[in-house]
C-alpha cells in the first residue's frame, strides 16, 4: 500500500506595512548631552507620556506619578516568537453599563 501525499502551498511572506514613527514632542538628546541629574522637585513635575533616561541611558516612559516615586515602563518589539513565553494571559472584563 503507498502512503498519501500531503502537498501544502506555500504563500508569499506577509509583510505588514510599516507604520509612520510619531515623534515625541521633540527628539531626544544624545546621552552626552543631557543636563544635570534630575531634583527631587523635577521627579514630582514629570507627567503620564514624559520620556526619562537613566544612568546606564536606557528610556523609559511615565506611567504614573506619586509625588515621590514615578513609575515608568518600556517596551520591546517582539518578532521571533520562539525566544518568548507567555506567562499570564491577560482577562479583559468589559467596564460595567450604566442603566
Amino acid at each position: 500500500m503507498g502512503q498519501a501525499a500531503t502537498v501544502h502551498a506555500i504563500a508569499p511572506p506577509f509583510t505588514p506595512e510599516k507604520p509612520e514613527r510619531r515623534r515625541h514632542r521633540q527628539s531626544l538628546p544624545h546621552p552626552q548631552q543631557l543636563s544635570a541629574p534630575m531634583q527631587p522637585e523635577d521627579l514630582k513635575s514629570l507627567t503620564t507620556g514624559d520620556i526619562v533616561r537613566s544612568a546606564d541611558g536606557a528610556t523609559y516612559i511615565v506611567t504614573a506619578n506619586y509625588g515621590d516615586r514615578v513609575t515608568a515602563v518600556r517596551t520591546v518589539d517582539i518578532t521571533n516568537p520562539s525566544e518568548w513565553d507567555l506567562v499570564l494571559k491577560a482577562e479583559v472584563t468589559p467596564p460595567p453599563t450604566s442603566p
